[in-house]
């Protein structure tokens, strides 16, 4: 089983405690959907990310601060899947006199940092072993990217560190100093995580949303589910992230003291809305196939396209009928056999709130995560001027 992804493993591993810890599902209600073609997913060397800020200058910031932050930020760069994600963070002091800290990424992935408090910047050395897995050594190391192009570099960094400066809140990383954790020798295993723009800080606010969930629910009981469950969300400008998404199916299968692993979805396009590889923690993975299609260059039967509506601040996002599959091994069945629904209420923007407190002013840059920017150069930005915000793209 590699780790990027014969249509294996697609989740950030490590999610904490699941029903998979208790016993995997052995039930045969699956409906078989039938063979689909193993294609190993390859990283997208053409990554457009919106552009450099200037370092922020440097200032003294205390421990507390920094053990205060519980979320790793970060624009994923796996499986076609890219976009704002955001996983648990926890960090320790474990020396206070050299500033030795522990970093606990997505609950698994315990790294060595460095906080040097006079200068508010934390530092992660680079290539740091995290342990081995059936493909050898599993290490932490950094890679870079061409600010211009996107391109990312074969193998590791020779930097020594990456350094994240404490900032508003943050510590935000060098944007184009991508994260991975695999073997830098053996690259084409793939990793666990491939990451740019990393920073860690407060977590998204949740909103509540209401769900009916029917993409994998039916295959493991045999019937459909016709309860609308409330369920948190993280809502940026091009992701929503459902929080326990199979809460419904874990209590019909007796595991309803478990959470079950994030579903992040793609919105970027409100007519192909998409997500990768998932975990349900019961020996199985679902997928859209809409994120199928994209991944291997595929056409889409328009029926099987989950979409975003919109009604002023109502969101309305349907998954339909084989829009999903589940999957074990080589083992493949129709998911969604029954359409799902998941509906909110669009959170108010803090771009927004920042247009409104413009006013006239001259025209000023947020980056997608709401970070001020100097002299946009590339990528996606927001630009507001005269109270509006607009989404532009910087060539």
């Amino acid at each position: 089983m590699k780790k990027f992804y014969t249509l294996a493993l697609a989740a950030v591993v490590a999610l904490g405690a699941s029903a998979a810890e208790k016993q995997a599902y052995t039930g045969e209600t699956l409906v078989r959907k039938g063979e689909l073609k193993a294609a190993t997913v390859i990283a997208d060397r053409e990554i457009s990310l919106p552009t450099v800020r200037k370092s922020a200058p440097a200032k003294a910031v205390a421990a507390s601060d920094i053990t205060a932050l519980d979320a790793w930020k970060y624009y994923g760069l796996l499986n076609n899947a890219s976009g704002d994600q955001e996983k648990a963070l926890n960090i320790t002091v474990k020396d206070a006199a050299t500033g030795k800290l522990e970093i606990l990424l997505a609950g698994s992935f315990k790294l060595e940092g460095t906080l040097d408090a006079a200068k508010g910047t934390v530092s992660i050395a680079n290539k740091q072993y995290l342990g081995q897995d059936e493909d050898g050594d599993i290490i932490f190391y950094i890679k870079d990217m061409d600010e211009t192009t996107g391109d990312i570099t074969d193998g590791a960094s020779a930097a020594i560190a990456t350094v994240g400066t404490y900032q508003d809140g943050s510590v935000v990383f060098p944007p184009l100093n991508v994260w991975a954790i695999g073997d830098p020798e053996n690259e084409a295993a793939g990793w666990y995580v491939l990451s740019a723009m990393n920073q860690f800080g407060a977590p998204t606010p949740t909103i509540v949303g209401s769900f009916l969930e029917n993409l994998v629910y039916p295959n493991f009981t045999g019937e459909e589910n016709t309860n609308y469950a409330d369920v948190e969300l993280l809502v940026t400008e091009t992701s929503v992230t459902v929080k326990d998404p199979l809460r419904d199916l874990y209590v019909v299968l007796g595991y309803g003291e478990y959470l079950s692993p994030d579903l992040v979805l793609d919105i970027t396009d409100p007519d192909d809305v998409k997500f990768g590889l998932t975990n349900t923690s019961l020996g199985y993975y679902y997928f859209n196939e809409g994120w199928y299609a994209a991944t291997y260059d595929e056409a889409l039967d328009p029926a099987l396209a989950c979409k975003l509506t919109k009604e002023g601040d109502n969101v309305t996002i349907t998954f339909p009928f084989h829009s999903t599959t589940l999957f074990k091994g080589q083992d493949f069945y129709y998911g969604s056999l029954n359409e799902s629904v998941l509906k909110y209420t669009q959170p108010s923007s803090g771009i927004e709130n920042v247009a409104a407190e413009e006013g006239n002013g001259p025209a000023v840059y947020y980056n997608l995560q709401g970070v001020r920017v100097e002299n946009p150069r590339n990528g996606v930005v927001i630009r507001v001027q005269n109270g509006k915000a607009t989404k532009m793209l910087v060539k």
